[in-house]
């Protein structure tokens, strides 16, 4: 179902924080993005716990991950001053490929499990 998907524009927003300043992320802007969710999301089907744990359907927010702050320590505000200049100057990409990362708990991290691509 991904691969048939095809490729999409994905617009690159604001750098923000999730939580209590612990991850730092860009906003990603992408109506092709919320429909490919919206369709995985139909096929596993998950339960109403299912959902809010994971942040499914209307909790969704597309995103990228930058940096936690486990792993760059309190430097997290520094770090989102230094790439904000950055980031103002990437403003869209063409999205060809989806990857599938996995974690069992939160202490551990993430690991890729598949990679899909979305062109023919």
């Amino acid at each position: 179902m991904i691969s048939e998907f095809g490729d999409f524009p994905i617009r690159v927003g604001d750098l923000k924080f999730f939580g209590n300043m612990d991850v730092l992320y860009l906003e990603v802007k992408s109506h092709e993005l919320v429909e490919l969710h919206k369709r995985l999301v139909t096929i596993f089907n998950p339960n109403q716990e299912q959902i809010m744990k994971c942040f499914e359907l209307e909790r969704y927010k597309p995103h990228i991950t930058v940096a936690r702050k486990s792993v760059i320590s309190d430097s997290i505000i520094e770090t989102k001053k230094e790439l904000e200049s950055y980031v103002s100057s990437v403003q869209e990409f063409q999205a060809t490929h989806i990857s599938l990362f996995y974690r069992a708990d939160k202490k551990e991290k993430y690991k890729k499990r598949a990679d899909f691509c979305l062109t023919s």
